[in-house]
């Protein structure tokens, strides 16, 4: 965790406590949810700083702005070259959502729901978890 006050949070509750870098993956509420066997937190979370993208909160959450919820594929670079790290590996999160539209005509229809279960299972596989 990179030029952070607040130091690394050892458990989710004390999120309440650091900077947090809202973006597409956190903007589905105001508090993040994490469980583990026995346990359920409620976070609520107040970005400081909000992006609409995951390249500019990785950015962000990189140069130091605070922390992020993201899917570790989606931040790979940057967690392989240790750059960041992911928080509360103990903890899991809840499943982000994945609503998709068909095209009409046969093929596209099969083609799009190969890739709308490929990304359902990666999400179910890797849900988005804070990220500093």
């Amino acid at each position: 965790m990179r030029n952070s006050s607040a130091g690394r949070p050892s458990d989710p509750r004390e999120l309440s406590g650091h900077r947090i870098v809202g973006g597409p993956a956190a903007s589905q509420s105001s508090s993040w949810r994490f469980e583990k066997p026995g346990q359920s937190v409620s976070v609520d979370v107040r970005p400081h700083l909000s992006v609409n993208d995951t390249t500019g909160a990785l950015a962000a959450v990189t140069s130091g702005l605070g922390i992020t919820s993201t899917t570790s594929w989606a931040a790979q670079r940057e967690l392989g070259s240790g750059a960041l790290e992911r928080l509360f590996r103990d903890w899991t999160t809840a499943k982000l959502p994945v609503h998709a539209f068909f095209p009409e005509g046969r093929a596209a229809r099969i083609a799009a729901r190969a890739f709308v279960d490929y990304i359902r299972a990666e999400l179910e596989r890797d849900p988005p978890a804070p990220i500093a």
